[in-house]
């Protein structure tokens, strides 16, 4: 037993004065403190160490701005299903500190109209705004590296959107379905447009591809990237797609 707690503390001292452990016998191992859960206002949330994620969300606000800290630690992350069938909420303001947006974390908002998305923002997990189909506009920012797949499907009232040059592709089906879209806008640097992207989007009828596109998916077949895109006239593009 002696042997065993001169090894805790010399691991203690290791670990350093932050990381607590504890001893609760001699077939228990030792562990650091395991993240901490809360609610502020009417959000849930978990604390880790050096960052915060959004969990949750408990109210009946239709206005919610999400604080850039919580007990002094950045909240980065708004987590999977976060604001899943929020269907009070009109508006979401995100702060900048913001880098992850997770799967389904808005999924189904139905009354969203707005939001409003920070320069720190990197990642949009997919079906994030998946039937959020009262959204009108998302500014998407310069600093966005992914986008999942369906991300903004059924997104009905959205008529523009304009995707930024950090982006390496276009997911799948990530505006299917999108019925009011009349024009998209891809930035130079991204390389392909995916299965679907843009199917089942009636309106669209202007849309700018890039000459850094190398491939289209699936042109003149089921799996088009602007399969039904009845109304489309107007491709402005310079390149070589396959």
């Amino acid at each position: 037993m002696k042997k065993f707690m001169a090894s805790v503390l010399a691991a203690a001292m290791i670990m350093g004065a932050g990381t607590a452990i504890s001893y609760t016998g001699a077939d228990t191992a030792i562990t650091a403190n395991a993240a901490t859960e809360g609610t502020y206002e009417y959000l849930k949330y978990t604390a880790y160490d050096t960052y915060v994620e959004i969990t949750g969300f408990d109210g009946t606000v239709t206005e919610v701005e999400i604080p850039e800290k919580i007990n002094k630690l950045p909240v980065t992350t708004i987590g999977e299903k976060a604001f899943y069938n929020a269907t009070n909420i009109e508006k979401i303001t995100v702060p900048e500190s913001i880098e992850t947006i997770g799967q389904y974390a808005f999924y189904n908002c139905s009354s969203l109209t707005e939001v409003n998305l920070p320069n720190t923002l990197k990642t949009i997990d997919g079906y994030a705004f998946h039937d959020c189909i009262s959204l009108e506009e998302i500014i998407l920012p310069d600093s966005l590296t992914s986008i999942g797949e369906q991300a903004f499907r059924n997104c009905a009232e959205m008529k523009k959107i304009v995707f930024p040059k950090g982006l390496s592709d276009i997911s799948y089906g990530v505006c299917y379905g999108c019925l009011s879209l009349e024009e998209v806008v891809i930035e130079n640097g991204t390389s392909s447009i995916g299965l679907r992207s843009f199917a089942n989007c009636i309106s669209l009828s202007k849309v700018y591809i890039p000459l850094s596109i190398k491939s289209i998916h699936g042109l003149d077949s089921a799996n088009d990237s602007f399969y039904t895109c009845t109304s489309l006239k107007d491709v402005y593009y310079s390149g070589s797609a396959n």
